[in-house]
């Protein structure tokens, strides 16, 4: 024996002549293999729940494989050899002259039960071990039968494999639902009804993210809700002043904060009843956008202004209000 293996390993070694089959003479060719092996057509007749692959079973190899045996006058079967921790699965097909061919490359199981059936608690052992037999049966008669079972095969993958492909199939079948569904006037009603429902005593922030999420959803009726939006905020807007829960938005920020910034223009924050339309949503994303690339937060800017969000800047300052963030900007770089 070879000094560099290790003798352990041929422990679980099955004999060759236990393999072989007595009375008949085996062989490495034979012109009715050919044929068999090419007309032989075994589909994935299987869709796993996992992923949706197609995967084939050892009934389907044997129900494809029959028709062909009773034409050529041959017979394929299988024999299982006991290992120590599992089993191993020789497949032969024998011809009608007695001889017959064997492939050394088995189907081989190896018993996990406390895993699987932890992870299947409504099977029964009995039930994984017969399971355990045809995944080793199917393997024995492809490698037989030369049938590649490697590929999108649901054996050749792992349990985190099938559900991580499982989930982003999902997700993108989600994704194509929603951007092929077209908003209706019903979904423009549940909205409008939403916003009119929306209390009094919402923070304006709250709001602003609700209301923009409808725009988002609803794009058909932006304008629409749009309009409702903002009625719904400034009728918020003017509950809490009345109720005392919050300042004059123009005095929002603290008092140092205004003594920082007394000689700034005050036509980078808009007041509540100044008339003077704001900026629209497409102009305050991309303000928002501005803002970040500078390395600052909104509520920051919205602080430094002394407004609460930034859909209260005037429409006419927008220019003005991005020379004071850049000048906000530097002075945060300077700190």
């Amino acid at each position: 024996m070879n000094a560099a293996i290790n003798p352990d390993v041929m422990v679980n070694a099955i004999p060759e002549n236990i393999l072989d089959l007595p009375g008949l003479e085996q062989v490495y060719h034979h012109p009715t293999f050919l044929k068999v092996i090419n007309e032989l057509e075994a589909p994935k007749g299987h869709t796993s729940d996992f992923g949706g692959y197609k995967y084939r079973s050892a009934e389907d190899v044997q129900a494809a494989l029959k028709p062909i045996l009773l034409k050529y006058k041959c017979t394929v079967f299988t024999r299982k050899f006991d290992l120590e921790d599992g089993f191993e699965v020789y497949a032969y097909i024998v011809f009608k002259d007695q001889k017959y061919m064997r492939c050394d490359l088995p189907g081989v199981a190896t018993y996990d039960f406390a895993k699987d059936l932890a992870s299947n608690k409504k099977i029964s052992k009995t039930q994984q071990y017969a399971a355990y037999q045809s995944y080793a049966k199917k393997y024995a008669l492809c490698n037989l039968l030369l049938i590649d079972d490697s590929q999108n095969d649901l054996d050749a993958l792992t349990n985190k494999n099938i559900e991580n492909e499982h989930q982003s199939k999902n997700k993108q079948n989600y994704q194509n639902q929603n951007n092929n569904r077209v908003a209706t006037q019903a979904d423009c009603d549940r909205a409008l009804k939403q916003i009119e429902n929306l209390p009094l005593n919402t923070s304006l922030e709250q709001a602003s993210f609700i209301f923009d999420g409808l725009r988002q959803q609803y794009p058909e009726f932006n304008q629409v809700i749009f309009d409702a939006g903002c009625a719904k905020y400034n009728a918020i807007v003017q509950h809490l002043e009345a109720l005392g829960q919050q300042q004059p938005l123009n005095q929002a920020v603290d008092k140092q904060t205004q003594a920082n910034h007394v000689n700034q223009s005050n036509s980078a924050t808009i007041a509540n009843n100044t008339g003077s339309p704001c900026i629209t949503n497409k102009q305050r994303d991309h303000l928002q956008a501005f803002i970040h690339e500078r390395g600052l937060d909104v509520r920051q800017v919205c602080n430094y202004f002394g407004i609460d969000t930034l859909m209260k800047i005037q429409e006419s300052a927008l220019d003005e209000a991005k020379q004071e963030i850049e000048k906000l900007a530097k002075q945060e770089m300077k700190a």
